[in-house]
């Protein structure tokens, strides 16, 4: 059986869209230890953590090729403070932000990708 850390954040948010909305919170809670589904989250949500990325999808090459399994979201977790408002993101260049967000989004599951694009720009529903 898959441990729910093991899960990717748009297989959570997929069960958890099929339950009644008056049992989605409770279901979200069971998966409080999931870091990555909590910066996906918080990066949608919290008006206080502001975007540097332009809005919209970048384009990026998202076709399943052969080859090794897609990565974890959580192995690109460190690169968060990169794409908001923050020290990090205020040291560097524009379009070094931006290359390090399509590297992340060609290196993990397209769906993920997906889910990353809209909580980026606070339409993850």
């Amino acid at each position: 059986m898959i441990q729910p850390q093991d899960m990717q954040v748009f297989e959570i948010l997929e069960a958890v869209e099929k339950l009644p909305q008056d049992q989605q919170v409770t279901e979200l809670q069971k998966y409080s230890n999931h870091q990555a589904l909590r910066y996906v989250l918080k990066w949608n949500y919290d008006s206080t953590i502001v975007s540097v990325l332009p809005e919209g999808t970048p384009p990026f090459n998202s076709a399943q090729e052969d080859g090794p399994p897609r990565n974890s979201l959580r192995d690109y977790l460190q690169l968060f403070p990169t794409f908001v408002k923050s020290g990090v993101s205020a040291s560097m260049k524009m379009l070094q932000i931006e290359k390090q967000f399509i590297d992340m989004l060609e290196h993990i599951d397209t769906e993920e990708a997906n889910v990353i694009n809209l909580a980026k720009d606070g339409l993850l529903q």
